[in-house]
């Protein structure tokens, strides 16, 4: 409980990646804050576009299951989104023989026009959006994510925080992304989607910031 209210896990890296980084490895990216309005879905949305724009394929997970709202941000055709998500998925895998279920109704694919480009976004959202959703939630095991998704709170030189953000070896390098009252009053990604998320340089600058910190990796691990 102390680590998921001062929130001294999130300083450090996990200990145990699901797999190497590597050139033909994907990136794991999280867009993460400490409270809700500040731009996070929008930030993510706009990285998704940009990437499938450039011709590569997108997973987007909605695990913010307190309050959800991507799946619908990035939804699929005419607004529609996946009839199932994170949420089921978590509570119906351990119901299977083998843990394996089929992943075809827990995501759904957002249209290829919103980014114009020969990549894909498939959205795996939090969950079906009902009255039993809270229901759900409650069923959860959240013993799950005290034990695979907080790192030790035991920390040495590794360990991260404010004061460092200015050193020039600092992981945290802030990138200003400014008000946009357009982003405030859209009903429709499309609306805003060419005109601002995929052209305006703070978003453009964003993505390019991802893609330089995962090539430093990279190469930091030949």
């Amino acid at each position: 409980m102390d680590r998921q209210r001062t929130k001294e896990g999130w300083f450090q890296a996990p200990g145990s990646p699901p797999w190497a980084m590597a050139k033909e490895n994907p990136s794991i990216v999280a867009f993460y804050s400490f409270k809700g309005g500040v731009g996070r879905s929008t930030a993510l949305a706009a990285t998704a576009l940009h990437v499938a724009a450039a011709g590569e394929r997108v997973a987007v997970l909605d695990f913010d299951l307190d309050a959800p709202g991507v799946g619908l941000l990035l939804a699929g055709h005419d607004g529609a989104t996946a009839p199932w998500g994170i949420s089921d998925y978590l509570l119906e895998r351990p119901l299977t023989a083998d843990g394996t279920l089929d992943l075809a109704d827990y995501f759904h694919r957002c249209p290829a026009s919103l980014f114009a480009g020969a990549g894909e976004v498939t959205v795996f959202p939090a969950g079906a959006a009902d009255r039993r959703y809270v229901t759900k939630l409650a069923r959860l095991d959240y013993d799950v994510f005290s034990a695979h998704y907080y790192s030790n709170p035991d920390h040495g030189d590794d360990y991260w925080t404010v004061e460092d953000v200015e050193s020039t070896d600092a992981p945290h390098v802030p990138v200003a992304l400014p008000y946009d009252v357009r982003l405030a009053l859209f009903r429709d990604l499309y609306e805003v989607a060419g005109d601002v998320l995929l052209t305006e340089a703070p978003y453009q600058e964003l993505v390019e910031r991802v893609r330089a910190s995962r090539q430093r990796m990279i190469g930091s691990r030949r």
